[in-house]
């Protein structure tokens, strides 16, 4: 009994599974715009470096502390969320020469993220910058200044 019914359960579920399953990317698919991302990424670094500055003023109130502070986490947060959904989930390939170099850097950044959220030390920042000018390099991309 209990092998009629097991062989029930799995032709009927033979029965409704589509008859084709593909595999598909992130939307949107296929378009890729590396050199904005890129200046996005320095826009937020751009951020970060006057969140720091002004967290080091003193006559800065609580108010406008806990702003900057907020700013300065949602910024490293995008900088990290584009490392995973745009490098890591479309943008390196498995056969991309260059991936080692790429995954190595991109977990650097991501971790370096972090760091720049615990401090105010402008030198986090700043290795966060070179780290993301180093990715850029590794990606080919070369933008007008």
């Amino acid at each position: 009994m209990k092998k009629i019914l097991l062989l029930l359960c799995l032709l009927g579920a033979l029965t409704f599974m589509p008859a084709r399953v593909m595999a598909h990317c992130q939307i949107p698919c296929g378009i890729f715009h590396d050199g904005l991302i890129f200046e996005t990424l320095e826009q937020n670094i751009e951020t970060l470096q006057k969140a720091d500055h002004e967290l080091s003023d003193s006559s800065l109130s609580n108010n406008q502390s806990v702003r900057w502070i907020l700013n300065k986490e949602a910024q490293s947060d995008q900088i990290a969320q584009t490392m995973l959904t745009y490098f890591l989930q479309q943008r390196i390939k498995l056969d991309d020469p260059k991936r080692a170099e790429k995954l190595d850097l991109i977990s650097k950044i991501v971790m370096q993220c972090t760091k720049v959220k615990q401090t105010t030390d402008a030198k986090e920042v700043f290795t966060l910058g070179d780290e993301i000018q180093q990715l850029k390099g590794l990606s080919g991309v070369v933008l007008a200044k």
